[in-house]
């Protein structure tokens, strides 16, 4: 089904965040044809998103990605710095090859250490997926526009991509 011009260009400036225009273009569009049900609908969506576009509601997403993600990573790696605090009784201290145990100790802890980071960065996306559930399907939209700018989602490309397509489907269940 082809949607209106009025709809289409009203959702291409509420991508870009001019919610006002948006709205005035599709009111516009009403005013000519006033029982048109798909202008009323993408109009009272463009009003909802141009109300959540203002004050607290605008930041609250990505409120919730930065304390989510940090909160995450340091979930998923504070195993390995409980165990790290321990490593220093565990070492051998000999004198002669000190250089030796330092490099082998800088090789064991990023071997450690990125596993976990890929474990925070998919506890995260689990978190995150789970919040947009909790959201109304109109503002999930907007929560994921808002996450792609309080994080870089593109180094989460492959790992996001899984758990949206996830996420969709158990939804639309």
């Amino acid at each position: 089904m082809k949607s209106h011009p009025a709809v289409r260009r009203a959702g291409i400036l509420l991508q870009s965040g001019r919610f006002n225009r948006a709205v005035a273009c599709l009111e516009a569009a009403l005013s000519a044809e006033p029982d048109n049900r798909e202008l009323l609908d993408a109009l009272e969506h463009a009003r909802l998103q141009c109300s959540q576009s203002r004050g607290w509601c605008r930041i609250r997403h990505q409120l919730v990605a930065w304390l989510l993600f940090p909160s995450t990573l340091l979930l998923a790696i504070s195993p390995f710095v409980l165990v790290a605090r321990r490593l220093d009784d565990w070492l051998p201290a000999r004198q002669d090859d000190n250089l030796l145990t330092l490099l082998a100790v800088i090789m064991a802890c990023v071997m450690l250490i990125l596993p976990l980071i890929l474990l925070g960065a998919r506890l995260f996306l689990w978190a995150w997926f789970r919040y947009l559930a909790l959201l109304p399907e109109v503002e999930r939209d907007n929560a994921e526009v808002q996450l792609a700018r309080a994080i870089n989602v593109a180094v989460l490309e492959p790992q996001y991509s899984q758990a949206r397509e996830r996420f969709v489907s158990r939804n639309a269940r």
